[in-house]
Formats: C-alpha cells, structure tokens, sequence
C-alpha cells in the first residue's frame, strides 16, 4: 500500500507560500463496511480515502486546515488555506515551533495485519451473517436492531521542516453488535463490541455469545433498594471511566490550564499502592500501539501512576516546551484538520494483586453488585473525579452468589476514592476499548443508589 502524495513537495510549496515551518500528515484508507439491520444484512461497502493535514507557522502565527482529498491539487488547496489562516491570526507569544526531535521508537510493534488487510468482501460478509446465524439459533426471540463489522488498512505519512519523512502501515477492525428482547417478562437491551488490529474471528463470535446472554438477563432485570457494598466493575466499563475521567485528568494541556483534579500532584500518592497505570505504545496488535506520535516524536512506555504515585502526566511538543521539557511522545490528533493534543496510547491498569477468574472475586463478596453495563458516564465529572452512571445492566451478588440481574440503579461516587482506599483488586481478564485497558476491578464500600 503506498500513499500517491509526495510530501517533501508538498512541504517545500508550503514553505514557498510563505511559511517559516510547516508539519503535514497524510493518510490513505481502504475501508469495508458490512452492516445488518433488523435481522437482514443492509449493506456492504467498500471505499477509499485519502486525508490530508497541515499545521503552518509563519513567526509565531499558527495555521491549521485539513480533509479528504483526492489527489495532490487538493493537498495544495488545504496549504493555501492553512497559509491564509496563519496570516490573519494572531501571534502566539509560546509557540515553540514544530517538534525537532523526528524518529521512530526502537521498537518492532507490530500493527499490521496481513489477515485483516486480505479479507475480501465476501468473507466480511460471511463473517457477520455467521453472527446473525448464531443469534437466531441460540434464541429465535432476539432481534439484531443493528450490527456492523469494519475493516480497514491504512498507510500514515509524516513530514515536518525538522525532519522526515515516517511512515506506518496498520491494520484494524471493529465490530459491533445491538440486541433487543421482547417476552412477557418485558424488553431489554444490549450492546457489546470488538476491536483490534488482526482478525479474531473466535473474538467476534464470543462478543455474539456474551450479547446473547446478557440481553436475555437485561428483559429480566429489575431495580432494587440502595446499599452501600462491594462493587465489581466490568472490564468494559472500567475502560470507559478511565477514558471520561483519567485521561483528561492527566493530559498537560488541561493540568497547565488547571482543568484537572491532578494540577500540582507529581509524586504524590494518589491511587491505591497497588495499582499502576501505565501507557504502552508497544502493545502488539492493539489499535492504540505507534512508534511515533502525530508531530512525529518517537513514542514510549512509561508509568502514569507508579504504586500509586503520580509519575509524569502526558505532555505533546507544545505543552511539554511551556515547562522546559521533552514530549513524552503522546501528541495525537482526533483527525487531520485538528491540531494535537496530549493523549494516550494504550493505558493500562494494573494491579499487584489479581485474579485469574471473575467467579473468583465474585464468591469473596458479602453483598454487592456486579456492574456490565451502564448510560449516562459521559456526565460524570473530570474536574472532580465524580462519577454518574445509571447502571443498565448488573448482577446482584449476595453470599458470594449472583442473585438476579438488577437495572436502573445508580453508581454514584469518585474515582480517586474508588482506585485509593476503597480499591481491592482486579479480576478477570483484560480487554481494550480505545486505548484503554483494565481488567474487571473490585471496589468496597460502595454507594448503590436504588429506587
């Protein structure tokens, strides 16, 4: 797979236009979307892409413009643009300029997947009507409101007026599956995913079987009366609180804004001595996983929380500079038009004590609530900490015994508080969604808000 842009060129005409130094990313993307609604496969479709983006200084003025593209004219277009917005911004009395430091990390990660990059079209749609049909033989009664398996093979070019040009080639996919259930028990509703690099295909078929399972536990699930006990957060949903509110918490650009709970805390213990949570780019075959950033900075592991300690937030080229420092190799982009940002590449939770097996944990809790699903996290705070989730779907645990599937209750409490004092361990295995990762995490003393 090659990129048809030659971005040497492109950045010699921004400097032409008037730039004093220029950063610029392209992309080329092939792309097959299979899609099923209502039991019935809707569609299959297979496009191309090519992105394109630039950041240009001119002094200490800043210009950035980007999009989809389709060939050099394009590319030339979105410089102009760039240049235009450059010179009619105002200065930026920090800017540092672009990052120096070009290269990649002395790492062989693998992100490349030969399987993922040759599936062809009928095997996509083989791979997702296999999961209709396991569905409505395991229970005829569960509707697929909606499914979607993506593939997708990419090839990243790099170039700045310091050094160049990178270049990545990756593979990914993405499955994801909604189930709905009516009975006389009444309805319920799930939603599962699958994400990755090289094709699992033992993956998305145990992703169908956990979906068909637990939509059938959610048409049974009830609310219950409030307590205060022992909470088992789904893997999942430990990865989506870190997501909302550890990431922000420890990105530079929002500890120097004093967004964050974390502003002023290096070196201070602020988790539980066992956890650590660390930031691996080097996680083989994980959607997250680079060898270098998007300003083109070799990328590389390091621990966020140490025993509990906070070690280092994660700094780009631009925050870093505010205090004197390198880029941790963390400054990513949300897509080609945005500048970047201080993010993650694969966070990891760890604990020093865990458990192989969830049942393990599950028969150590007197009373508690085993959580799989929730709505509402997004409102949860990143400035405090707090959380706010309405649990969907959980597990009441009583006697070291899951009881009944439990809905509509409330999760209410803090982060901080939850992976400190009241932190015991984590269970079960680990899973990613979107750079972050963690095993199912066991929590005492925790508040179940119920009807």
């Amino acid at each position: 797979m090659r990129l048809d842009l030659d971005l040497e060129k492109l950045l010699k005409y921004a400097e032409k236009m008037g730039a004093s130094e220029a950063e610029l990313s392209a992309s080329v993307t092939d792309k097959y979307v299979f899609e099923i609604s209502k039991d019935s496969l809707e569609r299959a479709l297979s496009t191309t892409t090519i992105g394109f983006g630039i950041r240009v200084a001119i002094g200490k003025k800043i210009g950035a413009a980007g999009g989809e593209i389709t060939g050099e004219e394009g590319a030339l277009e979105i410089i102009r643009h760039a240049i235009k917005i450059a010179k009619s911004t105002r200065e930026d009395e920090k800017w540092p300029g672009f990052n120096p430091k070009i290269g990649k990390a002395p790492v062989d990660v693998p992100v490349y997947s030969e399987e993922t990059a040759s599936l062809t079209e009928e095997e996509g749609v083989r791979i997702l009507q296999g999961q209709l049909k396991l569905v409505k033989e395991s229970d005829p009664s569960i509707t697929i409101a909606g499914a979607s398996f993506r593939v997708s093979r990419s090839y990243s070019g790099f170039i700045n007026s310091y050094g160049g040009p990178l270049g990545e080639e990756s593979t990914s996919y993405s499955y994801v599956l909604e189930l709905k259930k009516k009975t006389g028990e009444g309805e319920g509703t799930y939603i599962d995913w699958k994400l990755g690099v090289k094709l699992d295909a033992e993956g998305i078929e145990e992703t169908t079987q956990r979906a068909i399972s637990r939509v059938s536990d959610a048409v049974k699930a009830s609310p219950i009366e409030g307590f205060k006990g022992t909470l088992i957060l789904d893997n999942a949903e430990v990865a989506s609180l870190l997501r909302i509110l550890i990431v922000p918490a420890i990105s530079a650009d929002n500890v120097q804004q004093r967004r964050s709970p974390l502003t002023g805390r290096l070196g201070e213990k602020v988790l539980s001595e066992k956890i650590n949570i660390i930031d691996d780019p080097f996680l083989p075959y994980e959607t997250g996983s680079a060898v270098f950033d998007d300003e083109g900075h070799p990328t590389s592991k390091k621990h966020v929380f140490e025993k509990g300690v906070l070690a280092t937030y994660l700094y780009d080229h631009y925050t870093a500079s505010i205090e004197g420092r390198e880029s941790t190799g963390n400054g990513f982009k949300s897509s080609h038009h945005t500048p970047p940002s201080p993010s993650p590449t694969n966070l990891i939770l760890e604990s020093a004590i865990h458990k192989e097996k969830l049942e393990d944990a599950v028969v150590e809790v007197e009373k508690g609530l085993y959580v799989v699903s929730t709505i509402g996290s997004w409102l949860s705070n990143p400035v405090s900490g707090q959380i706010n989730a309405t649990v969907t779907l959980g597990y009441l645990i009583v006697g070291g015994e899951i009881q009944k599937p439990v809905k509509g209750v409330a999760i209410s409490g803090n982060i901080y508080e939850a992976l400190a004092d009241s932190f015991q361990y984590t269970a079960g295995p680990r899973r990613c969604l979107f750079g972050v990762c963690s095993s199912s995490i066991v929590v005492s003393d925790f508040t179940i808000a119920g009807h």
